[in-house]
């Protein structure tokens, strides 16, 4: 009907007017048409000119608002037959600039910008009355076409790119009916590029939706397709290729119980061809028995556990091989020490006002299942083993002159050594005692590694970053300084040494000695070592 009507009315012939012409002065007036429309509004020198009604007869549709020399331009109100409104911006006739439309019944509703009749810019469209359905976002010539945000009446949203109507670029997509997200890229509507899909799995006794599926990797028209990494909810893993949604080429498959298999598949199986390793056993020797035992199914608890940590065995390595060089000479790291455990707990967030250091390490070393549970029972420290003992003796070489902080047999001694093993019968002793709202062990040790560990645990610094940054950051890895150094000089092994402890006293005194204040147990202070960067070293960092 828009398109019927006269926006500038300069064909209009008059056959009646009644009431003035605006000739000395504005005035009102009426006129009727030729054609059977009609106007009744503001005249200025015998042209429609201020605030005014023109109906169009024949088509049932009026407009009321503002004209400017027998055009409709300004602000205004057109109405449809249908019962179809529109209030806003008029040029020429057309909805042009900022307006709102209405449909019949309301059935539909768009805000927002117009351009020559169409919605063009920034607006919203709701598609219902309720306005549970609508596209918020960039609009060009009627379409669909920018970054814009689209709510489906099942629930379902996409929030991204999109071109002439379709999505197309950028977006993430969430499937609230059947527990889907896309985050990646788009083309015709479909994934096509680089994205990651996640999908939600009930669990077998009923449990609400929580066990996730991911695939990362390439798409083409809404298929896996290229290279990808697939992450089952049962902790198995598929990496390599994929054709039409199926394992194809080369390929590695960690199975849930730490096996894996390495070579060719071919329409979404292996073809035997590749070799096999048996599964790699996180927990090993570790004892943990005592929260084993708390579990319905210990036998299943322990191989869940043990997956868990499989799963995640080379972050927990590498978060271990990270802080034991933290703030120690060469020498040093090879063992994590307590007062790095320390630091790692903090940086986690493990250690919290509901669980200070003292607490987390009576939990972290085994003396107390539960903390904030009353004082724990009695317990005499366990004995050192062979290796602690060897590490405490290479310790004692280290601290010449000192006194070695080592297996004095109290839990919080700075300089006790923990190796690889304890600490990861820590975590999920920390997991037990932390995550007390998940309902099993397991669910809890990938609890702690997920959210604290892999999301906060620190690492070593981005390759290209600057010696000043490394030491500002108090990230410092010292074998990454070491290598960052362009002078075959040894400049910055010269002062490596004295700003690693430095901030080792540092983190110390600020950051450890607070929480320790207020434990009830009386902790060990070690000297501090004054250690400065003097004038000198600072330059060699600097020249570095």
């Amino acid at each position: 009907a828009e398109m019927s009507i006269d926006g500038a009315l300069l064909s209009a012939v008059e056959e009646s007017h009644t009431g003035s012409y605006g000739i000395d002065a504005p005035g009102l007036g009426a006129s009727q048409f030729r054609n059977g429309n009609s106007y009744e509004g503001a005249f200025k020198d015998r042209t429609m000119t201020g605030k005014g009604e023109y109906k169009w007869t024949g088509l049932g549709v009026a407009f009321v608002g503002e004209f400017e020399r027998n055009r409709l331009r300004g602000e205004g109100r057109y109405l449809w037959p249908d019962g179809s409104v529109y209030e806003g911006q008029v040029f020429d006739g057309l909805r042009d600039g900022f307006g709102v439309f209405t449909g019949p019944h309301s059935i539909c509703k768009y805000a927002g910008h117009w351009q020559a009749g169409q919605r063009h810019g920034h607006g919203k469209l709701e598609y219902d009355p309720k306005g549970n359905s609508w596209y918020e976002g960039d609009w060009q010539a009627d379409e669909k076409h920018g970054q814009g945000t689209m709510v489906y009446k099942s629930g379902n949203v996409y929030a991204g790119q999109w071109e002439k109507n379709v999505k197309c670029g950028h977006g993430e997509m969430r499937w609230t009916t059947t527990a889907e997200i896309y985050k990646g890229q788009w083309a015709n509507g479909l994934q096509h590029g680089e994205g990651e899909h996640e999908w939600l799995r009930p669990q077998a006794n009923g449990a609400p939706l929580q066990m996730r599926e991911r695939y990362a990797g390439q798409w083409q028209a809404g298929q896996r397709w290229g290279e990808g990494i697939f992450v089952y909810a049962n902790g198995s893993l598929y990496k390599g290729g994929w054709l039409a949604n199926l394992k194809q080429g080369e390929g590695l498959f960690l199975f849930e119980d730490g096996s894996t298999y390495e070579g060719p598949f071919e329409h979404d199986r292996m073809l035997g061809e590749g070799g096999t390793k048996p599964p790699f056993d996180m927990l090993g020797d570790l004892d943990v028995s005592e929260l084993v035992a708390l579990e319905k199914d210990p036998s299943l608890a322990a191989k869940s556990v043990s997956n868990a940590l499989t799963r995640f065995h080379t972050e927990v390595k590498r978060t271990y091989r990270f802080y034991a060089a933290l703030h120690c000479s060469p020498s040093e790291a090879f063992t994590l020490l307590t007062e790095q455990l320390d630091t790692l707990l903090l940086d986690t967030k493990i250690a919290t006002p509901d669980l200070p250091i003292a607490a987390a390490h009576r939990v972290f070393f085994g003396t107390q299942l539960r903390p904030g549970a009353g004082q724990p029972k009695p317990t005499h420290p366990p004995k050192p083993s062979v290796e602690q003992s060897v590490a405490a003796l290479s310790l004692s070489q280290t601290f010449a002159g000192e006194e070695a902080p080592g297996l004095s047999g109290e839990i919080h001694a700075p300089g006790r050594p923990i190796l690889l093993r304890e600490f990861c019968a820590g975590i999920v002793r920390l997991a037990h005692a932390r995550h007390t709202q998940l309902p099993a062990l397991a669910q809890r040790v990938h609890e702690l590694l997920t959210a604290n560990f892999v999301s906060n645990a620190r690492h070593a610094p981005a390759e290209g970053a600057s010696i000043a940054e490394m030491l500002g950051e108090g990230n410092a890895d010292v074998d990454a300084l070491e290598a960052a150094s362009p002078r075959p000089d040894g400049a910055l092994s010269r002062v490596r040494f004295t700003a690693t402890r430095y901030w080792s006293d540092a983190i110390w005194h600020e950051r450890f000695r607070g929480p320790y204040r207020d434990c009830a147990e009386a902790v060990p202070h070690r000297a501090p070592r004054r250690a400065r960067l003097s004038s000198t070293a600072t330059r060699a960092v600097a020249r570095s």
